[in-house]
């Protein structure tokens, strides 16, 4: 019952957001916790880095091999052994 609820509440929400209508705003303890981290991340940044971040070219975190399998690859991976692959 509590999961039919939740998902009727979604529902109400996500047709209140194509309408423009947002009900959530962010804490303002975890907006200032959120600008606090990203002003120590910058500061801890490179040149380069830097650089980066404000051509848009950053990525915070490198793709893996493991973000271009489906998911059924990575499972059958993840219990059969790696996928190996002809290439060239």
């Amino acid at each position: 019952m509590l999961g039919r609820a939740g998902e009727r509440g979604q529902k109400r929400r996500m047709e209140a957001a194509a309408r423009g209508v947002v009900t959530w705003e962010t804490p303002s303890e975890v907006t200032r916790f959120m600008e606090s981290e990203a002003r120590k991340r910058y500061a801890s940044m490179d040149i380069k880095e830097k650089t980066a971040l404000q051509k848009g070219t950053l990525e915070e975190k490198p793709a893996k091999r493991e973000d271009f399998l489906t998911d059924e690859e990575l499972m059958r991976e993840m219990t059969d052994g790696p996928i190996v692959t002809n290439v060239g």
